[in-house]
């Protein structure tokens, strides 16, 4: 079996049941599922931020007990995506300073950006998905990431020339980030119409801006794998790699978005 059909057998059965429990369960329920998912990616980033096998499983630890107390403090959502979104910018730094901000990932500060990547998203997920419609919303978000994703994979394989970031991904184009941008809107907003949401009028640059976080997600793992000399994150999914490998762009797209909305609506 090719690694394309791989990729496509799993990203099917892991979308299915994504949109199953987006839409059926409660978001308590919700939140704990996707906290599970999140600590496994907890685990995967201590592993490539230079953590022993032992300290891996205590950073998992960290993560939870840390997730748990912005949950007990009940701090502002806007506040928690802001927070989540001014990492991502400095992320952005990281990218453009490749290779000289390298160090950061394999070095004690390399974990503590880890909280600011995963606890944010985690919550303003679950924020997002209690919201008045937020399942729907939710789906908004998830499609409007995998819009990006497949139309930057086919737009790039079909049209790339230029390339995005060579030295950090060498098979990333603007070409088919503008595919991705593309898809992404359509899809997104085709799931907005049919589910009847009221879409702002600043719906479009919210989902632009939300692409282009997403595209920094992914940038900014592949950073982190380069330091820590992965290909992977992991062997969880057949043909994907790690839970890091699949949520990377997710975690800096939710608190954009969800910032985002807050903003315009």
């Amino acid at each position: 079996m090719s690694v394309l059909a791989k990729r496509v057998i799993t990203a099917s059965i892991l979308a299915a049941g994504l949109i199953t429990a987006i839409l059926l369960l409660p978001t308590g329920a919700f939140a704990g599922l996707i906290a599970f998912f999140i600590l496994l990616g907890a685990r995967e980033w201590g592993d490539l931020s230079g953590c022993s096998p032992a300290g891996s499983v205590g950073y998992v630890g960290l993560v939870g007990v840390l997730a748990a107390g912005v949950v007990l403090a009940e701090p502002a959502p806007v506040a928690v995506a802001a927070v989540g979104a001014a990492w991502w910018l400095g992320v952005l730094g990281l990218v453009f300073a490749h290779p000289r901000g390298d160090w950061l990932w394999r070095h004690p500060l390399g974990r503590a950006a880890g909280l600011l990547a995963i606890i944010p998203a985690w919550f303003s997920l679950a924020h997002l998905h209690g919201l008045d419609d937020g399942p729907w919303w939710v789906l908004v978000l998830m499609f409007t990431i995998w819009g990006a994703d497949t139309g930057a994979y086919f737009a790039g394989r079909a049209l790339g020339r230029h390339r995005l970031a060579p030295s950090v991904s060498p098979g990333k184009t603007w070409e088919g980030a503008i595919g991705g941008l593309a898809l992404a809107l359509l899809a997104g907003s085709a799931i907005a119409m049919a589910a009847g949401l009221t879409i702002p009028s600043g719906f479009s640059v919210v989902a632009a801006v939300t692409v282009a976080a997403s595209v920094v997600g992914d940038l900014g793992e592949s950073l982190l794998k380069r330091a820590a000399d992965r290909k992977d994150s992991g062997t969880l999914f057949p043909g994907h790699g790690g839970v890091l490998d699949r949520v990377d762009s997710l975690l800096a797209a939710t608190p954009v978005f969800v910032l985002g909305l807050e903003l315009v609506t």
